[in-house]
């Protein structure tokens, strides 16, 4: 393919730049001192890029005045992290612990961290992932595994984080729970519906969904309760306007300037 084709197919949405790409070293290097198998790394490493080297004609969104490289670092961690321990990193909690509603340290304590989203890396939790792939009616979806299915929606999620943090914003963005995490959830939705409704014979099996895959996530989403309620508001957003695309990548590409901070 010539240069002159390259970037006619880039600017279409067809490929992106080569500089924006998933970056496979970092994420090979990541799987390193894990024990996940050379079969497994391989799996992932195909979901997470295909995924994120998408022709932009799949995605809810479109950056096109935007800086690309977003999501594209991704690391692999088996730590099994809690809400608890994030709240208290991120300092969601008051410092005087007597002051802890007792209900929601027990939710929080519960609670799994799947994925994370810090300075434009991800992190995906994958011994996480995989327990709630085993504990939870999730289904094999289009890669045949029940763990890529939780997965890819996790990353989708942290997609989302990564793209309200893009460059070209013009704002002085800070994290704020309450809206961004529905907001992400909502994105993320809209992303694997948007899948559901390609054609299946357009392009890898790795970018399409089946509804299965979305009803699992929407529920997913839905069941997180008290503390963690400001995630379920991305179901109630993806149910009120996820079949008005237009409207949802305004939504989208909005945030967090419409949000109130």
């Amino acid at each position: 393919m010539s240069i002159w084709s390259d970037i006619q197919a880039i600017s279409a949405g067809e490929k992106i730049r080569k500089e924006d790409a998933f970056n496979e070293y970092i994420f090979r290097e990541s799987c390193e001192n894990t024990d996940l198998t050379k079969e497994e790394i391989q799996e992932i490493e195909t979901a997470l890029k295909n995924l994120h080297d998408i022709p932009w004609w799949y995605a809810p969104i479109r950056p096109q005045s935007f800086d690309n490289r977003f999501g594209h670092i991704v690391l692999i961690s088996e730590e099994r992290k809690k809400y608890l321990e994030l709240y208290v990193q991120r300092h969601l909690l008051s410092d005087d612990k007597d002051k802890w509603d007792e209900e929601d340290v027990n939710i929080l304590g519960s609670s799994r961290v799947l994925g994370e989203y810090r300075d434009g890396e991800i992190t995906l939790y994958i011994n996480s992932i995989k327990d709630v792939a085993m504990e939870g009616d999730v289904p094999l979806g289009v890669l045949g595994k029940s763990y890529l299915t939780v997965l890819r929606h996790v990353y989708l999620h942290e997609l989302m984080h990564a793209f309200f943090d893009r460059e070209g914003i013009n704002i002085q963005k800070s994290y704020n729970r309450k809206s961004e995490e529905g907001f992400a959830e909502f994105g993320a939705l809209l992303f694997l519906n948007q899948l559901v409704n390609t054609d299946p014979n357009r392009g890898p099996k790795d970018i399409h969904a089946t509804k299965e895959e979305l009803d699992w996530a929407t529920g997913f989403v839905e069941s997180k309760s008290g503390p963690l309620s400001c995630y379920a508001q991305g179901a109630v957003l993806f149910k009120q306007y996820g079949n008005d695309k237009s409207l949802c990548k305004k939504m989208l590409e909005a945030f967090p300037n419409s949000a109130e901070q």
